[in-house]
């Protein structure tokens, strides 16, 4: 426990008047400043040296705030450069949000692409509505749509559309951006000028990874541009197969049936008559055929659903295509076993067994 103690004021004479000092800590009356309190404090000191000059000739009196003997000099100039550093910090600091908030006082606005439009606003307009959309991984502020867009296939051709929000580069800070530049003519030759104002705006920015847009998309179907050269490839095979196919059945069926041919022409028969029963006959079994070849590709289509772009596996007018450029195939490929068939001399045939 503690306790004050206080006893009447008697200074001590000694012979060493000249190192006497005496430290009082008081309070001023509201009114009284510092200056006043030294001035009144001089007087009283002189007073007291006039009395007895003999042990009080020469005392001084020093008046200072208290807080000068608390915090020393050294300590009041750290101080100060402290608060100063702070001080720049902080003019900094809301010299940029002066800067920035002409900005951010903007309203928050986004463009959407028509699929996401679709989705969000089946049967109405897009235009004025509300999104908050996802930046990274976080959610964004309330923006409102001042525009929707055609859908764009954002990384290969085969891919869907996917739901796409623009945002203004200027309300999200970007790690990399991708500028689409618009030429009319050779892209190449437009390539100096992009370098330049891409170099005005930041001398630092690269400016060397310009691809033109054809180039792009050159690349990103190579994979299924190979795949497409060796189906091509095949399929070419195949159909000179089918027709070399189609032509060997049809002359060994013509050259089987040499006497009966010769009999019609002897009864009165066209040569035209005997080439057209050729043909029905090659065309009856080449519609056989497709019927099935079309049947496997219906079942085996759907293994193919990734190398087609914007064409269904079961697309009518793709297998329509098909199967009429195969018939002329096979319509060629039984002329020539026709055309023997209709020149067959009735009196050669009857004698052939």
């Amino acid at each position: 426990m503690g306790a004050d103690l206080l006893v009447p004021f008697q200074p001590i004479v000694t012979d060493f008047q000249s190192r006497r000092m005496l430290a009082v800590i008081g309070r001023l009356q509201p009114g009284v400043s510092l200056d006043r309190a030294a001035e009144i404090l001089k007087k009283s000191a002189a007073a007291v040296a006039e009395a007895w000059p003999e042990t009080h000739a020469g005392w001084t009196v020093a008046v200072a705030p208290f807080v000068d003997r608390i915090v020393s000099a050294r300590a009041r100039r750290i101080l100060l450069l402290m608060a100063l550093a702070v001080l720049v910090v902080l003019l900094i600091a809301c010299a940029n949000l002066a800067n920035l908030a002409p900005e951010k006082q903007r309203p928050f606005v986004v463009i959407v692409s028509k699929t996401l439009a679709a989705r969000q606003w089946p049967g109405e307009s897009a235009v004025g509505k509300r999104i908050r959309p996802v930046v990274g991984n976080e959610i964004s502020y309330w923006s409102t749509v001042i525009g929707v867009v055609d859908d764009i296939r954002q990384s290969a051709l085969t891919e869907s559309p996917a739901p796409t929000v623009y945002l203004p580069e200027y309300q999200y800070a970007w790690r990399r951006l991708f500028l689409l530049v618009h030429s009319e003519g050779d892209p190449a030759g437009i390539l100096p000028a992009v370098r330049k104002a891409i170099s005005d705006l930041d001398p630092t920015l690269p400016s060397d990874d310009i691809v033109p847009l054809a180039t792009l998309r050159y690349q990103s179907l190579s994979l299924q541009r190979s795949v497409t050269i060796v189906i091509l490839a095949l399929a070419a095979i195949a159909v000179v197969l089918a027709a070399f196919g189609v032509y060997a059945l049809l002359a060994y069926g013509v050259a089987r049936r040499t006497q009966e041919f010769g009999v019609r022409i002897a009864l009165g028969a066209e040569r035209r008559d005997i080439l057209r029963l050729v043909l029905v006959q090659g065309i009856k079994l080449t519609l056989i055929g497709e019927v099935i070849g079309i049947a496997l590709a219906l079942a085996l289509s759907t293994s193919l659903r990734a190398m087609l772009f914007e064409v269904s596996p079961a697309d009518p007018a793709t297998y329509a295509a098909v199967a009429g450029f195969l018939m002329l195939v096979a319509v060629a490929a039984c002329l020539v076993p026709g055309w023997r068939a209709a020149q067959v001399e009735p009196a050669h045939a009857l004698r052939t067994e």
